[in-house]
């Protein structure tokens, strides 16, 4: 029974000269060889003009007189280039993709080819009609041998790469991604492998196949194709595995997550968005023995007993202490977090929790304000977790984080000293907490509720980095200093303090974190207002700052007073420690003093002094000549780069109160050197070199000889 027609005579979209082909694609797709107008035209099932590619020529996706069309079960088109003699493979919108053949009568090589078709296989078959046979082949496939860069065309054996519409094979070696890189179905041949390096990308529109190969390295690995892709074969891989808006991956419960992968997937999370079907494994690696973690399991329903038998729940509304940990068993609830005893390396296997997720928060209004409304809640998802944004959508709560962060007492001292900080300053911590950058998968932490409410998770939280320490911020530009107090046990703690335009003189949510009460050995902080901070925001370092520090000193002994890291800190400042009990300050940029100190808390005995060195009244540097100074209480020696030209100079020396204690004027330098005789006490000085190029300023320590 006729149905209808379409086309005419003409050379317009939808019109033919001398069709003399016609296929049809498994998804309703007609594509027809346009003979006399050297190209394919593609319709919809009713007739209707969807695309056309192809022109007179002979280069790749043109044709000489396209006589034969044919669809393979994936969609991909072959057309017999009569003239040409030659076959081409192109993908279904009309992206060319591979050509075989050449003109001749042996094997491979055709006379005029005019039909061709695809079994169930993938075997293609041709009428090679001027050498009155027919050829097969095999599919279409592209194998990769050796070792080497994605795109070195030299190990591909259709002479180039893949790209999101052709498939490939590993068949031997290894191949590594550079940049972002494409491959429709993917298939691991034994002993065969992969490397994603860190900020390359490998996108995979089809399945992917793995018979005994692996994928390493800490890229992405991207699912990109509308629809459902099948992961078959076991595959572990330790990057980020990123499912795209309209894509569902099938792990068929293949699917292993290694320590500090990420995963995207769920609508609204930045990278991902598309939906995962079967199990996935993810797993962490905590403490063993007597050591603490604390947990959250990013799996839905997962079991309390992957956490060993000693494991707690915090429950707030309890008395201060011990009675506020609750033996866990059951199921683990989403978001909420667990202390464990020597967990060791459990493993997550199910269906992983994207989406909102919201916890219930207890605030009892009737405990002391240090010690009310902390609970303990986890990250619920498998890959880090914005600070910013998590914050942002949770008012409810105080803006710093606590993450137990072991001192390695292996359960000799558990103690509040033991927790690392986040807030929007940066991370400080006893152990690996200071190199917190997000919050990682698998990780509990403690919020502090200002009321009471449900806090909240959701995708738009997920982030892209910041997955690779378990416990383990802020990348943009704050001025940080972060000192350390050691105690000659080798017992440690310290104390952050940072400058941003945000932040205020007085107390801020989200950049002022308060010192966890409790009885600790060590602790050191800065205080404000009276309250102890662990991290304190301030404004930007634009004026000389007096910062008030404290100690707790269980035992009296030696104690030693560091700077460890000085971030964006312009070298104008100095960074000196005065000791109010003798009055002498020490420039932390130079040296590590140490001092004698009773047991006893709350030791008021410290100050931190942000100067300027410029000495007032005097004009501004003009050099940054290159120079070496080495000064002691009786000598300083001035020696002067190769390449300076000064030869004569006068010196004095301020305090830091701007009153001159030396002058050395017309100074000869001899042999780029020059040594000055006086009798200074040990304590921070600025030495300043009047030259006819301009003023020198140098910060110098005289030791003891």
């Amino acid at each position: 029974t006729f149905l209808t027609s379409f086309g005419s005579l003409g050379s317009g979209n939808g019109q033919f000269n001398f069709p003399y082909d016609v296929t049809v694609s498994a998804d309703g797709y007609v594509y027809v060889a346009d003979r006399n107008n050297h190209r394919i035209q593609q319709f919809a099932s009713d007739g209707t003009f969807l695309a056309t590619f192809g022109s007179s020529g002979t280069g790749d996706g043109q044709f000489q007189y396209p006589w034969g069309v044919a669809v393979d079960a994936d969609g991909y088109v072959y057309v017999a280039d009569r003239n040409n003699h030659r076959i081409q493979q192109f993908a279904s919108d009309g992206t060319f993709l591979a050509t075989f053949g050449s003109s001749g009568t042996g094997d491979g090589e055709f006379r005029y080819p005019w039909g061709v078709a695809v079994d169930a296989d993938g075997n293609v078959f041709i009428t090679d009609t001027g050498s009155n046979r027919i050829q097969k082949f095999n599919p279409v496939l592209n194998n990769w041998t050796g070792t080497g860069t994605w795109s070195n065309t030299s190990h591909w054996s259709n002479g180039n790469p893949p790209n999101n519409y052709t498939h490939a094979t590993i068949a031997s070696g290894t191949a590594t991604v550079s940049g972002t890189v494409g491959v429709a179905n993917l298939t691991l041949e034994n002993g065969t492998s992969i490397v994603i390096p860190t900020g390359n990308v490998l996108e995979v529109s089809g399945d992917l196949t793995n018979n005994g190969g692996t994928i390493s390295g800490n890229g992405t690995l991207r699912f990109i194709q509308a629809g459902t892709q099948d992961l078959t074969g076991s595959l572990s891989f330790a990057g980020t595995v990123a499912i795209v808006n309209g894509a569902t991956l099938q792990t068929n419960d293949n699917l292993i997550l290694e320590e500090g992968a990420i995963l995207f997937h769920g609508t609204g999370t930045t990278g991902g968005g598309g939906n995962l079907m079967g199990n996935v494994t993810t797993s962490r690696t905590g403490n063993s023995g007597n050591a603490y973690n604390g947990w959250s399991s990013p799996i839905a329903g997962a079991s309390t007993a992957l956490l060993g038998s000693k494991k707690y729940i915090y429950d707030e509304s309890q008395p201060y202490g011990e009675a506020r940990w609750i033996a866990a068993g059951g199921s683990m609830t989403a978001g909420v977090g667990y202390f464990a005893v020597g967990a060791g390396t459990p493993s997550f296997t199910g269906s992983p929790l994207e989406g909102t997720i919201n916890v219930n928060l207890s605030y009892t209004g009737s405990h002391p304000a240090d010690e009310r409304g902390y609970n303990l809640v986890g990250n619920p998802y498998v890959g880090p977790l914005d600070y910013a944004t998590f914050i942002g959508a949770n008012a409810m709560i105080a803006g710093s984080l606590y993450f137990w962060d072991d001192d390695n007492s292996t359960g000799s001292d558990y103690t509040n000293a033991d927790y690392a900080v986040m807030n929007g300053v940066g991370a400080t911590g006893p152990n690996s907490g200071k190199n917190l950058s997000a919050i990682p998968s698998h990780q509990a932490f403690f919020v502090q509720a200002t009321s009471g409410g449900s806090l909240t998770f959701n995708n738009a939280m997920r982030a892209g980095s910041g997955n690779a320490t378990f416990l383990r911020q802020n990348t943009s530009p704050i001025a940080r200093i972060r000192l350390a107090v050691t105690s000659e046990a080798n017992q440690y703690s310290e104390t952050l303090i940072g400058f941003l335009s945000e932040a205020t003189d007085g107390i801020d949510r989200l950049y002022d974190a308060p010192k966890l009460k409790g009885n600790t050995a060590l602790s050191f902080y800065s205080k404000l207002q009276g309250v102890d901070y662990v991290i304190q925001g301030l404004p930007p370092l634009n004026k000389d700052r007096i910062i008030t520090l404290g100690l707790d000193v269980a035992k009296s002994g030696d104690y030693s007073i560091q700077a460890i890291a000085l971030e964006e800190i312009e070298e104008s400042y100095m960074i000196l420690l005065e000791d109010t009990q003798t009055g002498e300050f020490y420039d932390l940029q130079q040296t590590t003093p140490a001092f004698a100190l009773e047991a006893g808390k709350d030791i008021q005995r410290f100050a931190l002094h942000l100067k300027q060195a410029r000495i007032t009244g005097l004009p501004e540097k003009l050099s940054d000549e290159k120079l070496a100074i080495h000064a002691n209480t009786e000598r300083i020696q001035i020696f002067f780069a190769q390449e300076s030209d000064i030869r004569q100079a006068d010196v004095i020396i301020y305090n830091l109160q701007g009153q001159m204690v030396a002058s050395f004027p017309d100074q000869y330098i001899r042999q780029r050197q020059l040594s000055l005789s006086c009798t200074l006490p040990s304590q921070v000085y600025v030495l300043q070199l009047l030259t006819n190029q301009g003023i020198i300023s140098k910060k110098i320590y005289p030791s003891n000889p």
